[in-house]
Formats: structure tokens, C-alpha cells, sequence
């Protein structure tokens, strides 16, 4: 009699405790959703030979990006106060994938991390760098997530590498002369 009376109360505690847990989190899970893209880069045609019809056309093919790390930031805009919920980075074929609640949400680049000094970027003789540019670049997300209740397939990314500027910030150029 003794260990039914037991197993009445662990089974009554659980109750409660199942109980419990259900009401402080409204009873419902949060829907996760999966978001997945495809991100591809073309490049720009660098001086050198003049490049055959075919070469002018292999530059202006977009080609997987893969290896590109992105974040996702609470918000419609950029800040550094807002903490990063997740990260996700290209596969090879510049496919990637996650999973994110319902919500509005910003993807950043790595540059878009900290807030952005003078001194992170500056004008060289061939290289401009657009302050007014960069500034409003680092706020605004490189894309804007609005997140529903059902799947998302970002469509149609796209990264464009001018000449002799590493990374991808477009508010940086080169000014330079072309190699002959």
C-alpha cells in the first residue's frame, strides 16, 4: 500500500510540475522555422589581354559563393546592441540553411558586427572609401528577414566583386590604374 502511495505522488508531482511548465510558456512551443538560399558572386573583368567574347562571358556567369559567414540580428536594422541569434555560413555550392522563430530579423556580415571606425577604413591612392556610404552600409542588413510561420527560400542573392577590393563592402573602390 505503501509504494502505491509512492508512485501516486510522483506521478501527481510530475503532473504538476508538466502543468507548471506548460503555463509559464503559454502551453505552446515556439513554430521554428527553416529558412534556406543559395548565394552566388560574379566577378569584374581585371585589365590585363582583352579578354575573348567567351572569357567577358565566363566573368559576367555568377558561380557559388561558398565559405560566406552570415548573422542574424534581432531588428530591422543593424545594431550592435542587438545580440546575434544565429550564424550560418555557405556551403560550397553557396547553399545554405537554418532555423529561426517568427520575427523580423537582420542579416549582417562579419563587418557589420562592431560599429565601424574611421580608421578600420581608409582612402589610399587607389582604394576610395565612401564614409557617407560605409555608415549607412553598416546600419542597413544585408538582407531584411521577415519570418512567418512558414518556410522561407531567400531568392536571387547575389555578390558582385569589383576589382583589387577584398571583402564584400560596396562602399569601397578602386581608382587605381588596370595592369595593361
Amino acid at each position: 500500500m505503501k509504494s502505491n502511495n509512492i508512485i501516486i505522488a510522483v506521478i501527481f508531482s510530475m503532473f504538476v510540475f508538466s502543468f507548471n511548465a506548460q503555463t509559464k510558456t503559454g502551453g505552446v512551443k515556439p513554430v521554428r522555422v527553416t529558412v534556406t538560399g543559395k548565394l552566388m558572386q560574379t566577378n569584374s573583368y581585371c585589365g590585363g589581354i582583352a579578354p575573348t567574347p567567351e572569357m567577358e562571358a565566363e566573368y559576367q556567369k555568377a558561380i557559388p559563393y561558398g565559405g560566406k559567414v552570415f548573422y542574424v540580428r534581432k531588428g530591422k536594422v543593424n545594431s550592435a546592441k542587438a545580440e546575434v541569434i544565429t550564424s550560418f555560413t555557405t556551403d560550397a555550392k553557396g547553399e545554405f540553411s537554418f532555423q529561426i522563430i517568427p520575427g523580423t530579423y537582420s542579416i549582417i556580415q562579419a563587418k557589420q558586427l562592431k560599429p565601424l571606425k574611421a580608421a578600420d577604413f581608409k582612402s589610399t591612392e587607389s582604394l576610395q572609401v565612401d564614409a557617407a556610404c560605409m555608415k549607412e552600409w553598416w546600419v542597413k542588413p544585408y538582407y531584411l528577414l521577415e519570418v512567418k510561420t512558414s518556410n522561407i527560400t531567400i531568392p536571387g542573392w547575389s555578390v558582385h566583386h569589383p576589382c583589387f577590393v577584398s571583402g564584400d563592402i560596396p562602399c569601397i573602390s578602386y581608382t587605381g590604374p588596370m595592369p595593361p
